[in-house]
């Protein structure tokens, strides 16, 4: 793993310092409050045509969440936040939607939490990557668990062709390795993606280099 960084920790406690420090959503340069332009295309050129029931790992700024319930797919959504599932929910009732939010750790024990083998789709944009290498068979094995065979995981994050932040801490910078060496003994037709995110004009200070992942569950 090309691990950029010098300094990594756990991610519950990497997420309760942003969320106590109240830190606000517009400082944040990464978050642009539109839908990820990758997940865009996947949606317009050929995937998510019929309701899917949809799990979604760190549901953040519910974007996501929303607009796949207002364009007709059935959502459970989880985050490590009490507060922002809180603020979540508040904006799934603004947009008439029914999104089934959750407090959870996808690194933690998911059996007797959620219904196993029964989710079309998991999506992750941004977790995997705070993730620590000794905890990502932990999550794969989780995703597998959540899935029907031979449906699929859609996963997006910063890149190693992504420079790092000035502070170097935060999320990890992948590569593609580094979901081959999670991910390959559990998933298949992996299909993948260099994208640049579109940044709001008032944040762009650097660029954004993700890259997505489509596989498939053995």
């Amino acid at each position: 793993m090309k691990n950029i960084h010098l300094s990594q920790i756990e991610t519950s406690n990497y997420f309760s310092d942003i969320y106590s420090k109240n830190i606000s959503f517009e400082n944040m340069p990464w978050i642009t409050w539109a839908v990820d332009i990758d997940l865009l295309n996947n949606v317009i050129n050929w995937k998510f045509n019929n309701p899917l029931k949809i799990f979604e790992i760190w549901c953040w700024i519910w974007t996501e969440s929303i607009f796949l319930s207002k364009i007709g797919h059935k959502l459970t959504s989880i985050d490590l936040s009490k507060d922002i599932l809180k603020l979540a929910f508040m904006n799934s009732n603004i947009y008439w939607v029914n999104i089934d939010f959750k407090e959870f750790d996808i690194t933690k024990n998911i059996e007797n939490q959620f219904d196993l083998g029964i989710y079309d789709l998991v999506i992750d944009r941004a977790c995997f990557h705070h993730i620590l290498p000794e905890n990502r068979l932990i999550y794969m094995s989780n995703v597998s668990k959540l899935l029907k065979s031979n449906w699929e995981l859609y996963i997006r994050w910063f890149s190693d062709k992504m420079s790092p932040s000035i502070s170097w801490d935060g999320p990890f910078r992948l590569s593609e390795n580094d979901f081959y060496e999670t991910f390959n003994d559990l998933f298949w037709n992996i299909k993948i993606n260099y994208y640049k995110n579109i940044p709001a004009p008032e944040k762009n200070k650097k660029e954004q280099i993700w890259i997505s992942f489509n596989a498939s569950k053995i």
